[in-house]
């Protein structure tokens, strides 16, 4: 009987190494996979992200020429990035979140301090 119980543990023996290995195989084809798929999604995300940059930029450009209003010195070359600069501070400078809706004399203010920090 004890000859037959030795079998049996053998034959266990070589299922459980057989299973190991077929184990180890497995995890090595899904770390493969996992790497082509992180670096499929790398090659994706580098194409969006120029994408935006260059949508980003666009949108900046269209949106400042496309007003309905006069831009100010827009026929003097050299003022004209001072005052893109100072209208960019006045949207967004300013850390409170009722930035843009402030009355007429903190918005001068606001400007003041803008013009002297570029004056100065």
């Amino acid at each position: 009987m004890s000859a037959y119980f030795d079998n049996v543990t053998d034959h266990l023996d070589k299922i459980w190494d057989a299973l190991d290995e077929y184990k180890e195989i497995i995890e090595g084809i899904n770390a493969t996979h996992d790497s082509l798929a992180s670096n499929r999604i790398n090659d994706i995300l580098r194409v969006l992200t120029i994408l935006g940059t260059v949508g980003t930029v666009l949108t900046v450009i269209v949106s400042i020429y496309g007003m309905n209003i006069p831009i100010p010195a827009a026929g003097r070359r050299r003022r004209q990035p001072a005052c893109h600069c100072i209208r960019l501070d006045i949207d967004v400078g300013d850390d409170r979140p009722d930035a843009l809706l402030l009355p007429p004399q903190a918005l001068a203010l606001n400007l003041r301090r803008v013009l002297l920090s570029i004056l100065s």
